[in-house]
């Protein structure tokens, strides 16, 4: 990414994440996402640590999840987890350090992120 800003998305894991302008102070960034494997819906983001000066958005299809047939996505949060220890991928359980908001629209969710490590969708 440049300053510029733009758009990485996985379209067989239904995730997109959009940086905006200016969103970094370094003249590019190098931005890896890796999905957890298992029935979580989580992922890990690098450069870990990394803090942003406008938030990115982290946007999730859940169509493309085991969750797509579920009619609770009004019950949906966010969760931000420092190490991919704290989820049990087996049984999408996680112990977060944060939950954030999450909008939902149809099937698909929208989070701000401002820092870079872990992120997931979740239900209480």
């Amino acid at each position: 990414f440049t300053a510029d800003g733009g758009t990485l998305s996985i379209p067989e894991l239904g995730v997109t994440l959009t940086v905006p302008p200016d969103a970094f102070e370094a003249k590019t960034l190098t931005i890896k996402i890796t999905a957890l494997a298992g029935n979580a819906v989580a992922y890990s983001f690098e450069p870990h640590g990394t803090e942003f000066r406008r938030p990115l958005t982290l946007s999730q299809d859940l169509a493309t999840t085991t969750w797509a047939n579920n009619r609770s996505f009004m019950l949906l949060g966010g969760g931000y987890y420092k190490y991919d220890y704290q989820v049990n991928t087996t049984t999408g359980a996680a112990l977060v350090d944060e939950t954030l908001p999450v909008a939902v629209f149809g099937t698909r969710t929208f989070m701000s992120l401002w820092h870079f490590s872990g992120y997931m969708i979740s239900m209480d």
